[in-house]
């Protein structure tokens, strides 16, 4: 016991020598982790620098890596992936792993359940381009590892470099297992999401959407907007056969089925059937 406790200080004691010598340090989070910008809520383990994720042909799978002013702030953040390697030299490249900064809104209000109104949440996914963080606050890099159909099958390892202006570059250990199998491109399930035609229309063109739904001008955004598109039947499809298939694809490319469980029923019109009939067989169809 005594041995123990004696190899936990040394531990410890030469991590804080480093921290204490170094501009900034990483660590790193799973991509569920919710990281506040303010260093006083910060409640993660420091120092983590090795991610490991596993993912067969055609998944994603994430991870964070915080980033934490010691001596100044950062400014000039980039973010440098390498290749991963396998002991065989096989090469899963550098650009099948994307890299966000992770961004913040501010709450207005909220239940007493929420005990963080007014201040700042993670939510969006910035471009990765180069950024900067204060003292006191912490910086969040989001990654996304996807793995293409008919990778070779192993375990791939490679570097990620943090760089800030002035200060001495941190690097974390990405190790990535490549499962024995790729995943179906389409499912035969329904997505719990609402993929109300009427928001994508609304997303593409929001003012001839507004014009055929009859939506007023003082109508709130959000999901209070969208609520003007469940009666729909009646309504202007304002998307080409071809921008609906480039939404497909895009929903098909993220695991998720373009088909949804709801059914928007409406008292005033027939509801509108979506996707229509003709398109299930490319939603739901063999590869």
């Amino acid at each position: 016991m005594k041995n123990s406790f004696f190899f936990l200080t040394i531990a410890l004691s030469s991590l804080f020598s480093v921290l204490s010598a170094a501009d900034f340090t990483v660590t790193v989070l799973s991509g569920m982790d919710k990281v506040f910008p303010e260093i006083d809520d910060f409640s993660f383990p420091l120092g983590w620098k090795r991610a490991e994720i596993a993912a067969a042909g055609r998944e994603s799978e994430n991870f964070q890596v915080a980033l934490i002013p010691l001596a100044k702030a950062l400014d000039g953040v980039s973010v440098t992936v390498r290749d991963l390697r396998m002991e065989d030299g096989k090469i899963f490249p550098a650009g099948k792993i994307v890299w966000h900064r992770v961004g913040y809104v501010r709450t207005k209000s909220g239940t007493g359940t929420l005990t963080r109104t007014g201040r700042r949440w993670p939510d969006v996914l910035m471009p990765g381009e180069p950024f900067s963080v204060a003292r006191g606050f912490v910086g969040s890099v989001f990654f996304t590892v996807t793995v293409p159909t008919g990778t070779p099958i192993g375990v791939y390892r490679g570097f990620i470099d943090f760089n800030a202006a002035g200060a001495e570059k941190q690097s974390v250990l990405l190790e990535l297992t490549v499962r024995s199998f790729d995943l179906p491109l389409r499912g035969k399930l329904r997505t719990q999401f609402s993929f109300h035609p009427g928001t994508w229309e609304a997303w593409y063109h929001p003012e001839r959407a507004r014009e055929a739904y009859g939506v007023p001008a003082s109508a709130p955004a959000g999901s209070a907007y969208g609520n003007y598109f469940h009666d729909s039947a009646g309504a202007k499809d304002l998307l080409s056969e071809k921008d609906w298939f480039r939404v497909y694809d895009f929903l098909l490319a993220h695991r998720l089925s373009p088909v949804f469980i709801y059914n928007w029923n409406s008292v005033k019109t027939p509801p509108r059937i979506f996707p229509p009939l003709e398109h299930l067989s490319y939603c739901y169809g063999a590869e």
